[in-house]
């Protein structure tokens, strides 16, 4: 009775996070359908508020937030916004030193903004919330060590049973070193900032300059003169009724 009380309660255990995790997912593949607009920060040093702080007063995780608002234009009205990315609330002391690092080197971006609302908007899209490992996590959690313990809940000899527990303790271990060993120590959020470099500004202001040109060439074209004798001899004959 004690393995099947067990298997359930991982089995709900893991429905409830795969579930959490999925709308994070969804949330964060809706946003990269939104638009962008280039957003423009502030003069000055880029700082992300405290969020929590040891004993001594030394911070350990940071908001993910700006603690000055960037500015963008969307639809000809003038927005705001603090938000790094979506469903992302601390970053610890290495991910903030790594992001402001790789925030420092521009003072444009580019953000996504939410069409409907575009006070809804952010820096970033975010890193991958449920990727494929994080898939293959849930998978073996959630479903093959539950299904394993209610197995174990059956009536079988005891002998059997160890040995199936001993060889899904060293598999469980072996996916929690691989897992360990994967993992990046510090993940890099700047890398996923869109910068509006000086490249791109000089770009546009090229094709502004030759839409400019071409219109300057419309307007200096001189018109084709008619003679005052024909445009008299058209006016009658828009009065003939034949």
């Amino acid at each position: 009775m004690i393995w099947i009380g067990l298997a359930l309660l991982i089995l709900v255990l893991s429905s409830v996070r795969f579930v959490r995790r999925a709308r994070q997912e969804a949330n964060r593949q809706r946003v990269l359908t939104w638009p962008r607009a280039v957003a423009v920060l502030p003069e000055g040093e880029d700082r992300l508020g405290t969020a929590e702080a040891n004993h001594l007063g030394e911070t350990t995780f940071y908001k993910a937030e700006l603690e000055r608002s960037y500015v963008f234009y969307a639809r000809g009205e003038k927005y705001s916004g603090k938000r790094l990315a979506p469903k992302l609330d601390l970053l610890n002391v290495d991910e903030a030193k790594v992001f402001l690092k790789g925030l420092s080197q521009c003072r444009k971006y580019e953000v996504y903004f939410n069409p409907d609302r575009p006070e809804e908007n952010y820096l970033t899209i975010g890193k991958p919330i449920l990727g494929y490992g994080k898939l293959w996590l849930f998978l073996v959690y959630g479903l093959l060590l539950p299904g394993v313990l209610l197995w174990f809940g059956t009536e079988g000899p005891d002998t059997q049973k160890l040995v199936v527990l001993f060889v899904v303790a060293v598999v469980v271990v072996l996916l929690l070193l691989v897992v360990y060993f994967l993992a990046q120590p510090v993940f890099d959020l700047g890398k996923l900032l869109l910068p509006v470099t000086s490249t791109d500004r000089v770009r546009n202001e090229g094709n502004t300059t030759t839409e400019d040109k071409l219109l300057n060439r419309l307007e200096d074209r001189p018109l084709r003169l008619t003679d005052p004798e024909k445009l008299l001899q058209k006016k009658n004959r828009s009065r003939d009724p034949l």
